[in-house]
């Protein structure tokens, strides 16, 4: 799946073999509106792909004992390896990915509520920190209500049929 994470992540490799192919978070990669939509939950981060995009992943063929980490919500793809594969992935928030999560956040709300046009990749750390500021106020006076994304089960391991109610 060809996807991006909110936070950081550390992917550790503990057994078998995958690839790992990632992209920097920008155009044509990923783009303003499907980060915001992600980070309002309105889709999932499982987001459009183009073939074509390998071309430019950096790629990496993770073995036991290493680690690869990328940047905050640079788009990847992970292939396993034809083997058992076991791996741990560590999401976390420094302060840094915090406030471009925050920003994020308000750039959809301000988009969605009052049509403007933001830009992550737009840096005025003044106005940033005035977006930190409303991200907060949206949440804590209960978020975005948006439309959200459907998070209805696909499968239920409990089902011999292996399918979801």
């Amino acid at each position: 799946l060809y996807h991006f994470d909110v936070p950081l992540v550390m992917l550790w490799q503990m057994r078998g073999e995958k690839t790992v192919r990632a992209w920097q978070p920008k155009p044509p990669f990923v783009d303003n509106a499907l980060f915001e939509s992600v980070v309002l939950k309105e889709q999932e981060e499982e987001i459009p792909f183009n073939p074509d995009w390998d071309k430019d992943a950096a790629t990496v063929t993770l073995t036991p004992g290493k680690m690869l980490t990328w940047p905050q919500n640079g788009p990847h793809r992970i292939t396993n390896g034809p083997m058992m594969n076991v791996s741990v992935s560590t999401e976390f928030m420094t302060p840094t990915a915090l406030w471009r999560a925050n920003v994020l956040y308000a750039n959809g709300v301000l988009r969605r509520r009052h049509g403007l046009k933001p830009d992550i990749d737009a840096r005025n750390l003044p106005l940033e920190a005035l977006k930190v500021a409303y991200a907060r106020l949206v949440k804590a006076t209960g978020g975005w209500k948006g439309k959200e994304y459907d998070t209805t089960p696909t499968f239920d391991l409990e089902k011999p049929d292996n399918k979801a109610a």
